[in-house]
């Protein structure tokens, strides 16, 4: 059985601290925080506000949760075919970069559209954060980064 824990263990010291310094992902919000007009972003379920989360944060309690819920998922072999490490890392890498269309910093051919950051760019970024580095072999290309954050955008 995979060791999603220790994919995570070796995820947080090789990763976090370049999108903290990289990306400054610990000071970029994921949800929460008011809009230009003053009002705080609604969570349309619940009609609540959303809890100030920052990316690093959110990407954190993210992976933590999956890693959590493949476990006891395995666990009770109900996944066929079992999630392999190589699939673990590559989700890790993806999920870790899905919200790069909220950070204002990023260069883009339409303003905040979220298909808007090229491939070559998110590769870019990636590299820069050392995800291509810390896949090795299981390395992930510009668009399937950019599709990640498409996806789960919508």
């Amino acid at each position: 059985m995979t060791d999603f824990s220790s994919i995570l263990q070796d995820f947080v010291p090789a990763i976090v601290p370049k999108l903290r310094t990289g990306l400054q992902f610990h000071r970029t919000l994921a949800k929460g925080g008011t809009k230009p007009d003053g009002t705080p972003f609604i969570n349309q379920r619940t009609g609540e506000p959303y809890l100030i989360t920052t990316q690093l944060t959110h990407v954190l309690v993210g992976l933590t949760a999956l890693s959590r819920l493949l476990t006891y998922l395995h666990q009770r072999h109900l996944l066929s075919p079992p999630v392999t490490d190589s699939q673990f890392r590559r989700v890790c890498a993806l999920f870790s970069l899905h919200d790069l269309h909220k950070d204002e910093q990023i260069a883009r051919e339409v303003s905040r559209a979220d298909t808007s950051i090229q491939p070559a760019q998110m590769l870019e970024i990636a590299n820069r954060v050392g995800l291509t580095d810390w896949l090795g072999a299981d390395d992930l290309n510009g668009y399937e980064y950019r599709e990640a954050m498409v996806h789960l955008f919508e």
